[in-house]
């Protein structure tokens, strides 16, 4: 099973590591206002706590766009969300994608960028080849392009490798391409 190490999970899914949320057994989810330290993402990797990591940093930028294809829980279902999230991965090869089962309803297919990017012209990308492939209906993460003064943390999305709290199921990762070194 493919896994990623705490030093990873840093490298390429904390775009802001002053704060971040963890989720309840109900499964929502509960703002942190401290660091994101390795010992919490061992925590993570462990299954005793599951973090969610803040999309857009304080300068309104993304080191990845989350795309959540949840369609629902039978296998059909299942099976339909995993086709979709293979087809969402291949629209961009030019970018380190990860493929994940999330533990629950569906999928997540990341586009972890090399650099950060604007939120705004991150969206903009991703958006357009969705709706080219005809895939425009699934979330994308961050929903919004900008902090303020009345929007201090933005969207959340569940770190790799964690467990869902209200399935009790870690989430697997099924592929990684162009992983940057």
């Amino acid at each position: 099973m493919l896994k990623f190490t705490e030093q990873e999970l840093l490298k390429y899914f904390v775009n802001r590591n002053d704060c971040f949320a963890t989720q309840k057994s109900d499964g929502s989810y509960f703002p942190i206002n401290e660091p994101l330290t390795l010992s919490y993402i061992r925590l993570h990797l462990q299954g005793i706590i599951t973090i969610a990591t803040y999309c857009l940093n304080t300068e309104n930028k993304v080191k990845w766009i989350g795309v959540d294809i949840d369609i629902g829980s039978s296998l059909e279902e299942l099976k339909l969300s995993l086709e979709h999230a293979n087809k969402v991965a291949s629209l961009f090869p030019e970018y380190m994608v990860v493929k994940e089962f999330s533990g629950r309803r569906g999928f997540h297919v990341w586009i972890v960028f090399k650099e950060r990017m604007s939120a705004s012209y991150a969206r903009l990308l991703v958006i357009t080849r969705l709706n080219m492939a005809q895939l425009s209906h699934y979330e994308v993460f961050p929903k919004q392009t900008e902090l303020g003064e009345h929007l201090k943390y933005g969207n959340h999305l569940k770190l790799p490798c964690g467990k869902h709290r209200v399935s009790g199921n870690f989430t697997q990762i099924l592929s990684v391409t162009n992983k940057y070194e």
